[in-house]
């Protein structure tokens, strides 16, 4: 196991890279999920309407813009490192950051003098368009259950993926977590489980004085959507990362981003060309308070938050695994579900503690 004192400057650089990333992650992850929470509020979205999809789709295709800001950084980073680093170690050592293990720097700056110089190895449109497929799949699923059942609870519900995933990528790919790595993943879904579970419940007895069955099965409905895209998602993840970590050269996570977003982009103005603009009037109901200046600049807002965070999402994939990426979403689910209670309780019960 490698001590991180011991690493050499360019191995150190890289490591907080990775946790400037990480914060990043979980930033625009929390104001993207508020965001989007706030234009359900307002009627400006609805789980069918797939205008908040776009924002993402669009994001990860603005991503984009950065290749060859960062393709130029990866060359010169490439031409810069020493001849001897090129060989490769047959046991690359271990590297633990908070508290879990990661893809060793060293072997993986030893893969990138394999790759090319624009920044990375080629991507088959195939493989790209059956990663969008799953992506909008499963965006389609938790859309409609974020419409129904809030952002707390859906959160809560989301952060389960790091448990789809470590499952996944022991099945698909081989790696095999420590028995406290998965007492820390189990442990934390099963407590944020019992919060959605405790959730609904309290959702159901606030609402026998009404005898509100609808909005009952709405929520239950809700919870299953949202659940499915979550195992979904986790899908899209572990496929992602087997993109980014099997492929030799491998492909630069950006670029990946990048045709995502392309494919998602033009999946999305499909669907809201054929469905959503002939029934525009049925599925979207704006609160008459609320401006078409805000809820524009609102969606600008997370579109560009959306841009950020998909960046940060492939290259960790790339630099840490599906595994701690889907550990950041549990992190996320904290976050977000805090937040929700301070700002929406006094509207929506569905959003407060119990």
């Amino acid at each position: 196991m490698s001590n991180p004192q011991h690493l050499s400057p360019s191995i150190k650089n890289e490591q907080i890279s990775i946790w400037l990333h990480q914060l990043s992650f979980l930033a625009t992850g929390v104001c993207s999920t508020l965001g989007v929470q706030w234009l359900f509020y307002t009627g400006a979205a609805s789980g069918t309407s797939f205008f908040t999809q776009l924002t993402g789709c669009v994001g990860s295709m603005l991503a984009g813009l950065l290749i060859p800001i960062l393709s130029t950084r990866r060359t010169s980073k490439i031409a810069t490192e020493p001849s001897g680093q090129t060989e490769k170690k047959q046991e690359p050592d271990e590297l633990i950051v908070d508290g879990y293990s990661v893809i060793n720097l060293e072997e993986k700056h030893t893969e990138n003098n394999k790759e090319n110089d624009n920044g990375g190895g080629s991507l088959k449109h195939s493989v790209v368009a059956r990663l969008a497929i799953m992506d909008m799949v499963a965006s389609a699923f938790v859309t409609i259950g974020f419409s129904l059942i809030g952002s707390g609870m859906y959160q809560v519900i989301f952060s389960s993926v790091v448990i789809w995933c470590a499952i996944l990528s022991y099945i698909f790919m081989k790696r095999i977590l420590s028995v406290n790595q998965w007492i820390a993943i189990v442990g934390t879904t099963i407590g944020l489980t019992f919060c959605a579970l405790d959730g609904v419940k309290t959702n159901n007895v606030q609402e026998q004085n009404t005898i509100d069955n609808n909005n009952d099965r709405e929520i239950s409905f809700g919870t299953l959507m949202t659940v499915g895209g979550t195992f979904l998602y986790a899908c899209v993840y572990v496929y992602a990362d087997y993109i980014l970590s099997k492929q030799t050269p491998a492909p630069a996570p950006i670029r990946l981003c990048f045709y995502n977003g392309i494919y998602t982009t033009l999946i999305t103005l499909i669907y809201i060309s054929l469905y959503t603009m002939p029934h525009l009037n049925q599925i979207i109901h704006l609160d008459p308070v609320v401006s078409h200046q805000k809820i524009g600049a609102m969606y600008v807002f997370v579109t560009f938050v959306n841009a950020i965070h998909a960046w940060n999402y492939f290259t960790l994939l790339e630099s840490t695994g599906s595994v701690a990426t889907g550990i950041l979403q549990a992190i996320r689910a904290i976050l977000v579900y805090g937040i929700s209670h301070f700002w929406y309780c006094t509207t929506d019960a569905a959003q407060c503690f119990t």
